[in-house]
């Protein structure tokens, strides 16, 4: 896509602005896009095995991104249904650090509302929770260093998200399970250390019937 700022010039063009800008953040630079395009292409017609160790690679190269760009130029949206679906893969872009506030601005441009109901919630929680684990993943699988104190911290992004997380899966847990479906109340007695019959029968010598 080529660019002569502040306008752009998409004469010679392949690609929309939007294509070339989410290609460009996901795989660095036009070089890096090149090489994956060629590489999948070359397998292409190798059958749907090498198709997927390719993509399995490319995955593991951009945390994940790479499937999302391709859910993303490879998805035509027929319906708003469709759409909100996609713009939901693209915001949980946000859980690997990418700026994904313009998407707001197209749900209010074209009124699809964000889904709410339970299963869009636990899809996008499970989605936190991959993106979590790659992050800790790569964080993790690096050279061990000289000493435990050189042990790399988690990242801003990565410390974000692991909150986001679990602020995520508490409120669904509030909203949709009454507590005593998510413990019962033998296992709080023993938690705070209460045995039911003793303490009762302690208890009730302060109770006047």
């Amino acid at each position: 896509f080529a660019s002569f700022a502040p306008q752009y010039d998409s004469t010679w063009a392949t690609l929309t602005k939007r294509d070339s800008d989410l290609l460009l953040r996901t795989y660095g630079d036009r070089a890096t896009i090149a090489d994956v395009m060629s590489l999948r292409n070359m397998v292409e017609d190798a059958g749907a095995h090498f198709i997927k160790v390719v993509d399995d690679l490319l995955d593991t190269l951009t945390d994940g991104e790479h499937s999302r760009t391709m859910i993303a130029e490879e998805v035509k949206p027929k319906d708003n249904e469709d759409i909100s679906e996609l713009l939901s893969e693209v915001e949980s872009l946000e859980n690997l650090g990418v700026d994904v506030s313009f998407v707001k601005d197209i749900r209010e441009n074209m009124a699809i509302n964000k889904a709410n109901d339970i299963q869009s919630q636990l899809d996008m929680s499970g989605r936190a929770v991959l993106d979590l684990a790659r992050l800790q993943n790569k964080r993790l699988s690096q050279p061990p260093p000289v000493t435990l104190t050189q042990v790399p911290a988690p990242t801003v992004v990565e410390t974000q998200l692991a909150g986001n997380v679990q602020q995520q899966l508490a409120t669904q847990v509030a909203a949709h399970a009454p507590p005593g479906e998510i413990v019962s109340a033998p296992a709080i007695h023993n938690a705070i250390g209460m045995q039911d019959e003793l303490d009762m029968d302690i208890f009730g010598e302060f109770f006047v019937t």
